[in-house]
């Protein structure tokens, strides 16, 4: 069992992305960091090359695409039924998902940004953490 975001639990999360299986998206290239309203900083990581997640663990100042953030009660809430498109836009304009770096009209504009901010909500949800067990 890991605490959301911690190093173990992100570095699970990139196990899960590389062995599952996900449509190739040649050049997909993205850093997401994941945290709480409120900090300054995210605190986990994922970064993915090519399809593959190359790194994750905790955000030291790497560059980020995307710095999504939101309240610890709607992370558990989005463990146990991950976020999907069509939710997408109410969550935003309720502020209850943030993004503080980058531009999350990407998300819903390039395709491959989409499915990969997706596969990884979806993955979180297999990640044993303190809220799911």
């Amino acid at each position: 069992m890991y605490k959301l975001f911690c190093e173990m639990w992100m570095q699970e999360l990139a196990i899960l992305w590389n062995s599952g299986q996900i449509e190739i998206i040649n050049d997909a290239d993205i850093n997401i960091g994941y945290g709480f309203i409120g900090f300054d900083d995210p605190i986990g990581v994922l970064i993915i090359s090519n399809n593959k997640a190359v790194s994750a663990g905790l955000y030291t100042g790497q560059n980020l695409d995307l710095d999504v953030r939101a309240d610890i009660t709607d992370w558990k809430k989005w463990l146990i039924d991950e976020i999907t498109l069509s939710q997408l836009g109410l969550l935003i304009v309720q502020k209850e998902l943030q993004f503080i770096e980058g531009n999350y009209n990407r998300i819903l504009c390039i395709p491959c940004f989409a499915t990969i901010f997706f596969h990884s909500f979806k993955l979180m949800s297999k990640i044993p953490t303190e809220f799911t067990t």
